[in-house]
């Protein structure tokens, strides 16, 4: 959508006019918009934080309205453009002109937006638009009539370019908590993040100075938004940029600080930023600041579901279909995407919210995704109803879930806990388990991993509850070193005699399975997160299928093993937060196998990566029930072999797992990786492993 380009009257000469009075800056701005408190906030922040910058936007002031209102042909708003064009060099730098529009608490309502502002003639017509849509929608109202206008952020590529592509990334930073930060970001806009899939880290910064940073999702980004004139224009990410991180870990770092430093100094708030690029420098722009709100469960909620219940989700996607709510007091309903709703989507939202408070209903809402939208949660919650959110987990309508509360918190489970490997997106490691989130990294990014399914951890909950052990688990948490033995050997017996598998949903999924044997491994919550429980839990080879339950129960049984509590208390972690997922596999039928170690761990030497095999399944080396008989160190940088100890595997092999070591570090980034593979009689590799170094 674009504008054309108006004239205007010039002032005559004997009238003095000074624009300067009709406008103002951030620091001397005196209404009550939050957003523009927002950017005080943020310099306030950013104080001090390498390449971390924030917009300084020239505000228009109410008089300006009224003053064109009375005579629109005065061309006050052609000599404040020109003040507004010159003060941000429109010149060099493309410009934006956004909505105020405040109400008397400072919040932002419906209203334009234009981008790529490119000359002043249109920066003038821009303003009288704003102006024009003020007068139709909110004239006589308690709203307010300014408007702002700063210099555009690339969040993408040069506006005034369709190519050479620039990587400039955008996203948002959340507090998770005091010390922990979710950072999300892709190449584009900030508001991509709502519709594309985006790169996610966790960075924690504890009190003694200690930074832990982890990226938790890497994306494929192959489509992005920037700003266009009054909207936003897609744009295709070249392929070289699709499976880079959109930040690195010095930005990620900067941006946990920044989030940090507001949490500690204001309260909590969501950061969006966009990057741009100054005189060959990249930076980070911190665009805008909202109350972060983290959904609370409504005692109602927590007491009605302090009976675990198990109900129809009910799928709403517009106004048409809020009557499928039915007469349940507590019905269940997903809303699949919930970004920054404007328009009609919001309306729908509120419609939903609204018509059930009038029927008596109290929803809990499953919102896609994982961050608390001020909209959609204030929208809910001041409605009387809970909100909880369920990641990228997909529902099909009236699918059965679980859900219960557990200390003023409410807690989601699909009835179905298996989980096929094609249907793992945006399942988090706390569902599905540190092993399996890691297949579901390496199945995104092409590797042939055997095929798989996986049985989530809220199996081992429930049986943790029906075996009546919940009591005993949490009593690991403070019991004497010495008496952890009984306790564990009790607790392992319970889950063993239970007997409450869901054997159908098992044969089933085993079923779509080729071989009449299987791998049947262990994905616990801590596990290849944490190295204190490498090789600590259960895992068997070569399961027949009559004993496919059976194994599996001991799987569970082993997330309590004396050894994993021992484990688990020594990196001071409750041994009762520990969940276990397990992981069904396709028996690979392996002439070969073993280890990659994309850096020589031996001698912390980033440049060597190291290759151990053996004969047959490389599980036997991982465990140590086999030696080495063939060892490898391979130069990264020089692609050849330094080393070659033994004869398992021949030089064109050496060099394929040494190249697939390589594409798996890159593709991940997460740094050196060790990786555990097997090699079939066709001499096809399969990745069963890969966790950090």
């Amino acid at each position: 959508m674009g504008s054309e380009e108006r004239r205007f009257p010039l002032l005559p000469e004997q009238e003095e006019f000074s624009a300067e009075k009709y406008v103002a800056d951030v620091d001397s701005y005196e209404g009550n918009s939050q957003r523009i408190f927002g950017f005080r906030r943020i310099k306030t922040v950013i104080s001090g934080l390498s390449h971390i910058k924030t917009i300084d936007p020239l505000i228009i002031l109410p008089s300006v309205y009224r003053d064109f209102i009375d005579d629109p042909q005065n061309g006050h708003v052609e000599a404040i453009s020109a003040h507004i064009w010159s003060t941000l060099d429109g010149e060099n730098n493309p410009l934006i002109v956004r909505r105020l529009f405040s109400d008397p608490e400072g919040v932002v309502q419906e209203g334009p937006r234009s981008g790529n502002v490119l000359s002043q003639g249109v920066l003038t017509s821009e303003i009288i638009n704003f102006f024009e849509y003020y007068k139709k929608h909110y004239e006589g109202s308690d709203i307010t009539s300014e408007i702002m206008v700063h210099k555009i952020i690339d969040a993408g590529n040069p506006p005034k370019l369709e190519s050479p592509y620039l990587p400039f990334p955008g996203g948002d930073v959340v507090p998770w908590g005091n010390n922990k930060f979710q950072i999300r970001a892709t190449f584009g806009a900030d508001e991509s993040i709502q519709d594309v899939p985006a790169d996610v880290w966790e960075a924690t910064l504890s009190d003694d100075g200690s930074v832990e940073i982890m990226q938790t999702e890497k994306a494929l980004k192959s489509q992005s938004y920037v700003p266009d004139t009054g909207s936003y224009r897609t744009i295709e990410i070249p392929d070289e940029y699709q499976k880079i991180s959109a930040l690195n870990n010095i930005e990620v770092l900067s941006l946990a600080y920044a989030c940090k430093n507001m949490l500690e100094m204001f309260g909590p708030y969501r950061l969006e930023f966009d990057g741009t690029r100054v005189r060959d420098q990249d930076y980070l722009f911190i665009i805008e600041s909202a109350p972060f709100i983290t959904p609370q469960n409504s005692k109602e909620a927590v007491e009605h579901f302090a009976v675990e219940r198990t109900k129809p989700v009910i799928i709403v996607n517009s106004r048409e279909e809020i009557e499928k709510l039915g007469r349940d007091n507590f019905p269940i309903v997903h809303i699949p995407k919930v970004k920054l709703q404007r328009g009609e989507e919001r309306g729908y939202l509120r419609d939903l919210s609204i018509i059930a408070k009038e029927k008596n209903l109290h929803l809990l809402v499953l919102v896609g995704g994982n961050i608390a939208t001020e909209h959609a949660v204030r929208m809910f919650h001041q409605n009387g109803h809970d909100v909880i959110f369920c990641e990228k987990a997909e529902f099909f309508d009236g699918e059965p879930v679980r859900v219960y509360s557990e200390n003023g918190s409410i807690f989601w489970e699909k009835e179905d806990p298996i989980d096929s490997q094609e249907y793992l997106s945006g399942r988090t490691s706390e569902r599905i388990g540190g092993k399996a989130f890691g297949f579901q990294k390496l199945f995104e990014h092409g590797f042939d991993t055997s095929p798989f399914f996986v049985i989530e951890s809220s199996l081992y909950r429930r049986i943790i509850k029906e075996s009546g052990c919940l009591p005993l688990l949490k009593e690991l948490d403070t019991a004497p070193i010495e008496s952890l033995g009984q306790l564990t050997s009790n607790i392992q017996q319970k889950i063993l005699e239970c007997g409450q598998l869901p054997t159908d949903l098992i044969s089933a999924a085993a079923d779509k399975l080729d071989g009449s044997s299987f791998a049947v491994r262990s994905s616990a919550n801590c596990e290849d997160g944490r190295k204190s429980f490498a090789g600590m839990f259960k895992t068997d080879l070569k399961v027949p299928r009559d004993y496919l339950c059976e194994t599996i129960l001991k799987v569970l049984a082993s997330c309590v093993s004396e050894s994993a509590v021992r484990a688990a208390r020594v990196v001071d972690l409750k041994p009762s937060d520990m969940r276990m997922a397990v992981i069904i596999q396709q028996m690979v039928k392996s002439q070969k196998g073993g280890t990659i170690f994309t850096k020589d761990h031996m001698a912390d030497d980033r440049d060597i990566l190291r290759i151990e095999a053996v004969p047959g399944q490389g599980e036997s080396l991982v465990s140590g029930e086999a030696m080495v008989h063939h060892s490898i160190k391979y130069d990264k940088l020089a692609k050849k072999v330094i080393e070659s100890d033994g004869n398992i595997l021949l030089g064109f092999q050496i060099q394929r797992l040494a190249e697939l070591g390589l594409d798996v570090e890159t593709k991940l980034a997460e740094g050196p990786q060790d990786i555990e593979w097997a090699m079939d009689e066709s001499g096809k590799i399969y990745i069963l492993q890969a966790r950090p170094l």
